[in-house]
């Protein structure tokens, strides 16, 4: 019963392996996904048990449209900032106070969603045309499996709503969650609160171009652009999560509210009140470390599109 827990594989019932906790095969255990190593590639290959398929090391589901889901389980986390290993969001009045969130079981895209994804929408007549010009990737060549960015909140949601019922942007905490880990990943209940990571690997080490698409040797390390999704493995959070920090940042389904964190509820938090901005998250390729970090927080228009913001897709049902 070898499975995987806080980045090793430990002979006790799983209840930390990745999509439904999933036993490792042999005893090795990825230790920067805490996922099982068995199978390396993106082969289409079933993983233990018959559920999902192996993708860049770990197991994930497919759901509608053949979208690689990974599953967030039921439980806790302790969401904004843990000034003990992040010292830059100590003075950031929009992370504080550092809070205990419990949210429901949820699944989440893999990867951003891609030109590509968003393509198929589009030839259906659901989605609208996304931006396009300098920076934006919509009518680029060879960009099809790189982000969709110059999308609105309002075009995004569209998108992910025509995936299907149950199908939407992913709340703020369910996004953060899904980046940091939850108390399993970070300690345990006991040291949950201090342990939090500060980036979907770990903290340390600082985001390089080794684990997020950054300004890192120049935008885009040194591309000036996005990059394909999926091309930094070694970035993927504790639930198997690609690019949830870099390349692109991404729309969440909260109105912004830099005072919400002293009143937001303990259970399955989602601030539906506002006027000005939405907020989205998770740094882009033109940023550097200080912007990377899992509780970072932004607001905008809900009616702009930017090249530096895309999206990702949540659902309960896959």
């Amino acid at each position: 019963k070898d499975a995987c827990k806080a980045g090793k594989c430990v002979g006790v019932e799983p209840d930390a392996c990745l999509a439904g906790a999933l036993p490792c095969q042999v005893a090795s255990c990825n230790p920067l996904t805490g996922g099982c190593t068995a199978q390396m590639a993106d082969d289409g290959v079933a993983c233990a048990g018959g559920e999902g398929q192996c993708a860049a090391g770990i197991c994930v589901q497919t759901g509608s449209h053949d979208r690689k889901l990974v599953h967030v389980p039921a439980g806790s986390f302790w969401m904004g900032c843990n000034a003990l290993t992040d010292t830059a969001c100590a003075t950031s009045s929009d992370e504080n106070p550092q809070h205990e969130v419990v949210l429901s079981a949820y699944w989440l895209d893999m990867h951003e969603v891609t030109v590509a994804d968003y393509a198929v929408c589009h030839e259906a007549g659901e989605c609208a045309t996304p931006s396009v010009g300098d920076g934006f990737n919509w009518g680029v060549a060879d960009h099809e499996d790189h982000p969709v960015n110059g999308v609105d909140w309002f075009k995004s949601r569209k998108y992910c709503q025509w995936l299907g019922s149950g199908y939407d942007l992913a709340t703020e905490a369910q996004w953060e969650k899904a980046a940091r880990g939850g108390c399993e990943h970070n300690g345990g209940d006991a040291e949950c609160k201090v342990e939090m990571r500060t980036y979907p690997w770990g903290s340390p080490p600082a985001p390089t171009c080794e684990f997020a698409i950054m300004d890192d040797k120049g935008p885009g390390c040194g591309a000036d652009s996005t990059w394909p999704v999926g091309s930094k493995p070694k970035g993927a959070s504790p639930y198997g999560a690609l690019d949830m920090t870099g390349n692109v940042w991404e729309w969440t389904l909260d109105w912004y509210d830099p005072a919400y964190y002293e009143v937001s509820p303990k259970e399955d938090p989602f601030q539906g009140v506002g006027q000005f901005k939405r907020v989205y998250r998770g740094g882009g390729q033109a940023n550097s470390p200080v912007s990377l970090r899992s509780g970072e927080r932004s607001g905008t228009n809900p009616t702009a599109s930017y090249p530096f913001i895309g999206f990702r897709c949540a659902t309960s049902t896959p």
